[in-house]
C-alpha cells in the first residue's frame, strides 16, 4: 500500500472546509425544520424548503409541478402541497 503525505497546511485547510460544511448542512437542517411549522411559504422559503436552486424552482414552476396561491398579492406555496410534490417527485430534483 502506498501512503501519501499531505502537507499540514493543506490538512489544515481541509479540516476548517469541512467544519465549515458540517455547520451549512446543520443550519440547512434548522431551517427546513423551522419551515415545516409555516403553512404558507414564500419563494426564498420554499427553495430552502425543497433544497433547491433558484433556476430549478422557477423551472418547476413554469412546468406547473408547483401549486400556489396568491396572499397579498404574493405567490405562497402551501407545505402540505410542496410535501405531496417531494413525495411523488423527489427523484427529479436529484
Amino acid at each position: 500500500m502506498i501512503q501519501v503525505q499531505l502537507d499540514p497546511n493543506l490538512t489544515m485547510k481541509l479540516e476548517s472546509i469541512d467544519k465549515k460544511l458540517d455547520l451549512l448542512v446543520k443550519r440547512a437542517n434548522r431551517e427546513t425544520e423551522r419551515l415545516k411549522m409555516n403553512p404558507l411559504l414564500t419563494v426564498d422559503e420554499t427553495m430552502v424548503y425543497l433544497r433547491v436552486s433558484k433556476s430549478t424552482f422557477y423551472r418547476l414552476l413554469r412546468r406547473g409541478d408547483l401549486r400556489s396561491v396568491n396572499s397579498k398579492g404574493r405567490k405562497r406555496f402551501r407545505r402540505e402541497d410542496l410535501d405531496a410534490f417531494l413525495m411523488n417527485n423527489d427523484s427529479d430534483l436529484k
